[in-house]
């Protein structure tokens, strides 16, 4: 299980350096930090990694820091004239982005996972 965190952890990291690469169409709302929604997209990954485990503590923390990175989110669309329900379809782009950057690559990343922990 620890290998499994490992790798999402790093491959992860690759979705920071991917998400500014995001498609330049696509509507913006406002100045915002980008930080919540890649950090939550991270840790819905890491929830959904460790559903089924007895030992909840680890599922809860993710959850937990899920939930503060999406009040973030929501917090920092909100102050660029979006609301909640913008900030929840950011938040599944930036989901559903990770999912695919998951499932075509495996590269080598660096620590987005420590990265999100501090934030």
């Amino acid at each position: 299980m620890k290998i499994t965190v490992a790798i999402l952890a790093s491959i992860a990291g690759a979705f920071i350096t991917f998400a500014s690469a995001q498609d330049p169409t696509s509507k913006t709302i406002g100045v915002y930090d980008d930080r919540p929604f890649i950090c939550g997209a991270l840790f819905t990954v890491l929830v959904e990694a460790h559903s089924e485990d007895r030992d909840r503590e680890v599922y809860n923390h993710y959850k937990s820091r899920f939930d503060r990175s999406f009040d973030k989110a929501k917090s920092n669309i909100r102050s660029a004239g979006g609301g909640d329900h913008d900030a929840a379809l950011k938040m599944q782009e930036n989901i559903e982005f990770l999912a695919k950057l998951l499932d075509q690559k495996k590269p080598e990343t660096g620590d987005l996972l420590s990265s999100c922990e501090r934030s």
